[in-house]
């Protein structure tokens, strides 16, 4: 999925563990992407 590389650059520019925040918004993303959302 393109969440996966996209969550690595997030994590790797930013120095705080952003990946445990956006956990929802994540979803939202790959619902949308789906297009179950």
């Amino acid at each position: 999925m393109f969440l996966g590389s996209r969550a690595t650059k997030i994590v790797r520019h930013s120095p705080v563990p952003v990946v445990v925040v956006p956990s929802a918004v994540a979803r939202q993303e790959a619902q949308r992407v789906l297009g179950t959302g």
